[in-house]
């Protein structure tokens, strides 16, 4: 029964990992918001500025991922607590891993905090060369 499942994870996976390289073919104007911003042509050459935009959309790109991966955790977590049937290694497996995912991503937004914080310090924000940009963003 799991041969099946295996084949179609295999599927998806190679289709997620092909899929982009098809639709990234062409050339196209870099976005300020995705992690190619620049293409070394004379039109969007690649600087310090690039490199800057780069590590701060590489550091969104992780902080999104990782509260995404946060609240599956978090669900999949709540789930094992509320079906664990009242067996006492159920449930404290779920609370562990429900206080394990609450310290990781407590640290994860501490240390986007402390580097937005030092960022700012060091940079001028207003010149355009944070690192992190807003909290709003």
């Amino acid at each position: 029964m799991k041969k099946p499942l295996s084949h179609v994870l295999g599927f998806l996976v190679l289709v997620i990992l092909v899929v982009p390289v098809f639709i990234h073919a062409q050339e196209i104007a870099p976005d300020k918001t995705s992690l190619i911003v620049c293409n070394g042509t004379t039109a969007y050459p690649c600087t310090i500025d690039s490199l800057i935009l780069l590590v701060h959309n590489a550091i969104n790109f992780l902080i999104k991922l990782s509260t995404i991966l946060a609240a599956a955790v978090f669900a999949f977590a709540g789930f094992k607590l509320l079906t664990s049937g009242g067996d006492e290694g159920a449930m404290k497996d779920a609370k562990k891993m429900l206080l394990m995912v609450l310290k990781g991503y407590v640290i994860v937004v501490l240390a986007w905090f402390l580097i937005y914080t030092i960022t700012n310090a060091l940079l001028d924000p207003a010149g355009g060369f944070s690192l992190l940009g807003n909290p709003s963003n």
